[in-house]
């Protein structure tokens, strides 16, 4: 009986490894969405629990290197917060916590900004949570929900914002950071403290002139490319959270590709090339991290 029910446990432990490895070998995700908007949303702890997602995943679960990026970062970002915004129809907020669901009346919002179509959470989606408050964009302002008070407020952007494409909100050294594009494809990285304060204002045009081997290097005709892709608005910034590194992404026909810009020396690098993700160069999208990486090769 002993001996069966041996045979039977190990011909079940069989029948799941195999499974296992089945699903592993035939799940597939995209190198730019498990990178840029799973990984660097989920604790370490997460990560390693559920190992059987994708094969690469699997693969990074076993590598100190990650592991050690990953724990530094979940500690360090804004992006992990257990706790969720959204929009009810009757122009009112609701806020869910793991311990606690509240609802308030939104402030008067300016006539441009209707109708307040958020719906997200605070961990890395939408909105950012800093300091007790939660931030998220709406078009040309970004609305301020403080936790423990429960009320809501908004934060001017600055003049003509309107006419800023592909804006988004992070956290900087506990700080508002605020990314935009302008119609003149300028980048600007601001910092909330008193009042807005410019940090990097950087020209995508030079900088792609400059490094256009990387972005498209088949390519000739570089302002009509650039101009296509800012009048379909397919490029956009991504969040702040400090570092020398300024992200923005552009969707092309092959899918979302990642830039990063070094701003003191002006260098391009795509951070979803899938040769640097195989060869374990880039894990995270932050600046944070990629500053880390980019000083300590050996990890943390």
């Amino acid at each position: 009986m002993s001996s069966n029910h041996s045979m039977r446990i190990t011909t079940s432990a069989d029948k799941k490894m195999k499974l296992q490895n089945q699903m592993l070998g035939y799940a597939f995700i995209p190198n730019d969405v498990l990178f840029y908007k799973i990984l660097p949303r989920l604790p370490i702890n997460q990560i390693l629990i559920f190992k059987s997602v994708c094969k690469r995943w699997s693969q990074l679960t076993n590598e100190f290197f990650f592991i050690a990026n990953q724990t530094y970062y979940s500690m360090h970002s804004s992006l992990n917060q257990s706790m969720f915004m959204y929009q009810n129809h009757d122009d009112s907020l609701s806020v869910i916590s793991l311990e606690e669901q509240s609802r308030f009346t939104l402030p008067p919002l300016p006539s441009q900004s209707q109708p307040l179509l958020y719906q997200g959470s605070c961990n890395g989606l939408v909105s950012v949570f800093i300091k007790g408050n939660v931030y998220w964009l709406n078009k040309i302002l970004i609305m301020r929900f403080n936790v423990e008070e429960e009320v809501v407020g908004i934060i001017p952007l600055l003049p003509n914002s309107h006419g800023f494409v592909g804006a988004s909100v992070g956290a900087c050294d506990g700080e508002l950071s605020y990314c935009n594009i302008t119609k003149y494809l300028k980048l600007n990285v601001w910092l909330r403290r008193d009042e807005w304060v410019r940090l990097h204002a950087v020209s995508l045009i030079t900088v792609i002139e400059d490094n256009w081997d990387v972005i498209a290097p088949h390519l000739r005709k570089l302002r009509n490319f650039l101009k296509k892709f800012f009048r379909n608005q397919m490029i956009s910034t991504m969040s702040y959270e400090g570092g020398d590194t300024l992200m923005f992404w552009v969707e092309s026909k092959q899918g979302r590709r990642v830039f990063g810009i070094n701003s003191k020396t002006m260098e391009l690098q795509e951070l979803s090339a899938p040769s640097l993700i195989e060869s374990n160069k880039v894990y995270s999208y932050k600046a944070i991290l990629l500053e880390k990486q980019n000083g300590d090769e050996n990890g943390l």
